[in-house]
């Protein structure tokens, strides 16, 4: 008869031992993380700005879709610290309600682009075949277009709303973390952990997923930071031509389309300038901390 005592006992301090590696780790990857002071002032400037977002209420009193034309264009003031625009709204009101679009639109694309390109990077890199080749195929033809081209024809073809925009992010997001996943699952299925792992009956879908992903962590981080930071400044780009959001739902693009006139921007250059600092600070931001995530999850950095 086996002894299940002695087994428990056994197996205890395995267990234990696997906790305590996992705990050391994540306190090295802490203590990396900290110790790099790009990414430090990058999550600053994400946590500043999406916090004050997020509490828009507690920062300002002023509707950020009201109009008043009494009040319209006017210089920052104590009343308005960072004025009016040519509607009389509050610049500082729209800043603070217009991130959370803006935001959202940026991680939502990068989000779902990465889970997609993910879930076709491993099966396309894991089993090759006819799957590969058809995907393949189709990342190079949507690569062959640059990207700002592809959603300019995308968003003309389809109706101006939010939930298109989020969509063609979505369907344009995806193919450089095809790209990457499938490559490295090309390199990595043929590891010797792979081999044991099947030797032991361990499903395709937990190999994928649970075994050779987690190795590829690092690259998907910056690339979803990347996407996270381009889909904003795209967002602001094409509805300041007037082919992105609604011009009735405040974004920081929907701010800068006030801007559009010659005689705004040289006459009344706050509308303009605090958005674009905004802007500008929250991608820089998450380019710093993004680097920095990569540097802790890359496993070729000391």
């Amino acid at each position: 008869m086996p002894d299940n005592t002695s087994a428990g006992r056994s197996g205890a301090p395995a267990q234990a031992t696997r906790v305590k590696k996992s705990s050391s780790l994540a306190k090295r990857n802490f203590q990396k993380l900290v110790k790099n002071k790009m990414a430090i002032i990058g999550f600053i400037l994400i946590a500043v700005i999406l916090i004050m977002c997020i509490l828009a209420p507690l920062f300002t009193k002023w509707d950020p879709k009201k109009v008043t034309l009494s009040e319209k264009s006017k210089a920052p003031s104590a009343k308005h610290i960072l004025g009016t625009d040519n509607l009389g709204r509050d610049v500082f009101s729209r800043i603070l309600y217009g991130g959370r679009i803006s935001i959202l639109i940026g991680l939502t694309g990068s989000l779902g682009g990465v889970i997609i390109g993910c879930i076709l990077g491993c099966i396309a890199g894991y089993y090759g075949g006819w799957f590969d080749a058809i995907f393949l195929r189709i990342s190079e033809v949507v690569q062959a277009v640059p990207q700002i081209l592809l959603v300019l024809v995308l968003v003309t073809v389809m109706k101006r709303s939010l939930a298109n925009l989020f969509i063609i992010f979505i369907a344009t997001g995806w193919v450089g973390t095809y790209r990457l996943v499938r490559g490295r699952f090309f390199s990595l299925r043929e590891e010797s952990y792979v081999e044991s792992s099947r030797a032991f009956g361990i499903s395709d879908r937990s190999i994928m997923f649970r075994h050779i992903l987690p190795n590829t962590l690092g690259p998907i981080i910056v690339i979803f930071t990347l996407n996270t930071a381009g889909f904003i400044l795209q967002e602001a780009a094409l509805s300041y031509l007037g082919l992105g959001v609604p011009a009735d739902i405040p974004t920081w693009g929907n701010i800068l389309n006030a801007a559009r006139e010659v005689s705004t921007v040289t006459r009344s250059p706050w509308i303009w300038l605090s958005p674009g600092i905004t802007i500008s600070l929250f991608v820089l931001g998450i380019n710093f901390f993004g680097d920095g995530l990569r540097d802790v999850f890359d496993p070729n950095q000391l």
